[in-house]
């Protein structure tokens, strides 16, 4: 079984008469609103073995992203933690932003 999935991104009857406009606010209040419940229809990098292989370098970025966000913060464990009293006001994190 085939999908072309250009002719599903492509239909009106989905997108209205903007389909071939880039209008990532389409998808400001969720996918299943963007498709009138259809989440068959968006397929952004595929499905399966043979998906998108931009799809891997995309999660690759947003692990790198992600990492580097995280190196900005010092993280340490509570003492708290080793009793077993611990408790959400203990939770505490500190930025040091030189």
């Amino acid at each position: 079984m085939h999908i072309f999935i250009a002719n599903k991104n492509h239909n009106l009857q989905i997108w209205r008469e903007d389909v071939y406009l880039f209008e990532p606010e389409r998808f400001s209040e969720g996918v299943a609103k963007a498709t009138n419940n259809n989440p068959a229809v968006f397929l952004p990098y595929g499905m399966g073995p043979r998906n998108c292989v931009r799809m891997n370098l995309a999660i690759t970025e947003a692990k790198i992203a992600l990492s580097m966000i995280l190196q900005l913060y010092s993280f340490t464990l509570s003492p708290a933690m080793f009793t077993g009293r611990l408790s959400s006001s203990q939770f505490t994190h500190s930025m040091d932003i030189t």
